[in-house]
């Protein structure tokens, strides 16, 4: 190449503009996924509609990816009429309901955006949306919401609930504030991190930290805190408790290997208690150390197969995963074209 074109080249190179920060991230696709559950029926389309009022306000390009989770077609009607008369939503329906934390995880499937918003309709106020998003674009860090009005509940849930919290954070390594929500914000590097690990218990906080992810907090207020509890009762948070620990750690079963190791050693000990018997005491029952050393071989192969099947069964758990976590019964998109519709991508000269 002659060194006056090489020259040139450089020199347009060095002088090309590069817009400040908060403009390049306004400029980039935005995606907003909204969870919606039955009991949120009748309030989709103003809701909806003051949600995307406001990206239009605050956003260049955005997308609001609406995930169906009721299990029935309650919110049909209300979705067409969305679509007849919104740019830029897309509606996913699935074929049951999979629990508002799967929901999240088919949503972030289908976000194309360079960050990713969840929440769910009636819970989560649309208003704090575009605030969550505007700290995420900002910080490039993950943020959680944290409701300042989130019921505790009785007292043995809130019991259950600090033994829980410190058996986390010593086994899972997680530190879980009681006061999150389904609020979430994330960079697209972490979406894929964690629809890569595709953990059926959903929990994005434990997921987040089983990744090693530095977390920020968004305090805000529930629209119906009265709702939290009565969607998960007593029963549902224990089972969801133990699916978070039977999901994200062998502890269980390393706590039986232990057990099992501790009865491999008690019946050693009790190996040479028989054999002192044997040597240093003639008054003994006739028969009682060939029944007792019996008996002792017996556990002994007993401890043995607890330790060798829970080892094998906890790493068989971290090895097999790929089960889908979602299936999708129908996907639909806006009718009404939007201003990225005269984008293209070539360049005419």
């Amino acid at each position: 190449m002659p060194g006056k074109m090489r020259k040139k080249c450089l020199r347009a190179v060095y002088i090309w503009p590069m817009p400040p920060l908060q403009e390049r991230s306004n400029s980039t696709l935005a995606s907003f996924v909204v969870v919606l559950p039955l009991d949120a029926k009748g309030m989709l389309a103003s809701k909806v509609s003051v949600l995307h009022r406001s990206l239009t306000e605050r956003f260049a390009y955005f997308e609001v990816v609406l995930v169906d989770d009721s299990g029935t077609d309650a919110f049909t009607q209300d979705v067409k009429d969305l679509l007849d008369r919104l740019p830029f939503v897309r509606y996913v329906r699935l074929h049951r309901s999979f629990g508002e934390e799967i929901a999240g995880y088919a949503g972030m499937d289908q976000a194309i955006g360079y960050h990713v918003v969840l929440a769910v309709l009636g819970q989560d106020p649309m208003e704090e949306l575009p605030l969550v998003m505007a700290r995420c674009q900002e910080t490039e860090r993950v943020i959680f919401g944290r409701a300042l009005n989130k019921p505790a509940g009785g007292l043995l849930r809130r019991t259950g609930q600090r033994l829980f919290q410190w058996y986390a954070s010593r086994t899972l390594r997680v530190e879980l504030d009681p006061g999150l929500t389904r609020l979430a914000a994330m960079p697209r590097a972490v979406v894929n991190t964690l629809l890569k690990l595709r953990d059926p218990s959903g929990y994005l906080s434990v997921q987040a930290g089983y990744a090693g992810l530095h977390t920020l907090h968004h305090d805000y207020l529930l629209e119906r805190p009265e709702l939290w509890l009565s969607r998960q009762t007593l029963g549902e948070s224990i089972v969801r408790a133990v699916n978070i620990t039977a999901q994200n750690s062998v502890h269980p079963l390393r706590l039986l290997t232990y057990v099992g190791l501790l009865g491999l050693f008690f019946d050693v000990l009790y190996g040479f208690f028989i054999m002192g018997i044997y040597f240093f005491m003639a008054d003994r029952a006739p028969g009682w150390v060939a029944l007792s050393a019996q008996q002792a071989i017996y556990f002994l192969f007993i401890c043995a197969f607890f330790v060798v099947i829970s080892e094998y069964l906890g790493q068989i758990m971290i090895s097999v995963r790929g089960r889908p976590l979602y299936f999708t019964a129908e996907e639909r998109h806006s009718n009404v074209l939007g201003v990225l519709g005269n984008k293209r991508n070539v360049v005419s000269e």
